[in-house]
């Protein structure tokens, strides 16, 4: 199950909104309890972690009481080592965190931001402070399969995903879940090409993808980077689908891009060998 709750960007940090943002969120997951896997979108409760465990232990009794499994992006702060992730949890029966490695630069840190941070006020964006994390992280092993997480932008680097799908034991059926919130680009081709982007590692991995977004495209993609199933954009609502799992063994989920090197390679030894045959001639 998807939940994509067409949240204003304009009310999305805005504390007045809070309550009516949750609530929103709650009411579109009701008819999907019971599914294997919820899904919300990046950073769905505009909190830090430590400040929501109330809500957070209600989502997690009801994700128990209906044997789901709930995956929601949500940033968490760090109080001993003062540093900020943008993150994603689940909460049900088999709790895990993942931190987002690949960071979007001027949206949710600043580069030389000793210099920079203070000096254009565009600069101080909202939840605009945070720490990427380590390529270190697992998974997220559920049952019956392992989730490769990727939060928004981390989608468009084949090798993090990848990195992350090697992880996974080879008998352990696995699926990419992408959460993003592309209302940052407004009507504009953003959003598709995000969408692109993503259904292109569910292709190059051979495993199957679901993408959880705040105003769309939220949507289900097969093992061959087919839509299957999708909601359209600016609407709030919930999705519910019955995905198969189907895990398809591709050249570059075993070789990555040597494989493409290996392919020009080979490719030019062909030419060079027929410029030879030829002169021979």
């Amino acid at each position: 199950g998807l939940v994509q709750p067409n949240i204003p960007q304009a009310k999305k940090w805005d504390k007045r909104y809070f309550g009516q943002i949750v609530n929103v969120l709650i009411s579109e997951t009701e008819p999907l309890w019971g599914a294997d896997l919820i899904v919300w979108p990046e950073g769905a409760i505009p909190a830090f972690k430590h400040q929501v465990t109330d809500i957070l232990r209600n989502l997690e009794l009801k994700a128990q009481e209906n044997n789901s499994e709930l995956v929601l992006g949500l940033p968490e702060y760090q109080q001993q080592s003062e540093r900020s992730f943008v993150s994603l949890i689940s909460v049900g029966n088999s709790p895990h965190v993942y931190h987002k490695q690949v960071l979007v630069p001027f949206g949710e840190y600043v580069p030389l931001e000793e210099w920079l941070r203070g000096l254009i006020r565009f600069l101080d964006l909202p939840m605009s402070g945070f720490t990427p994390a380590m390529s270190q992280q697992q998974p997220m092993d559920f049952d019956d399969f392992s989730l490769i997480p990727a939060i928004c932008y981390e989608i468009v680097y084949p090798w993090v995903v990848r990195d992350l799908s090697n992880k996974v034991k080879p008998e352990q059926l696995q699926m990419i879940a992408t959460v993003s919130n592309d209302a940052w680009f407004g009507d504009s081709f953003g959003p598709y090409q995000h969408m692109e982007m993503a259904r292109m590692r569910a292709k190059e991995l051979g495993i199957p993808l679901i993408r959880s977004t705040n105003d769309g495209i939220t949507a289900f993609v097969d093992h061959r980077g087919k839509i299957l199933k999708q909601l359209p954009r600016y609407q709030q609502a919930s999705l519910r689908y019955q995905l198969p799992v189907v895990n398809q063994a591709t050249l570059f989920r075993r070789w990555g891009h040597w494989g493409i090197v290996g392919i020009i390679l080979f490719s030019m030894g062909m030419i060079f060998f027929s410029i030879l045959l030829k002169k021979d001639q």
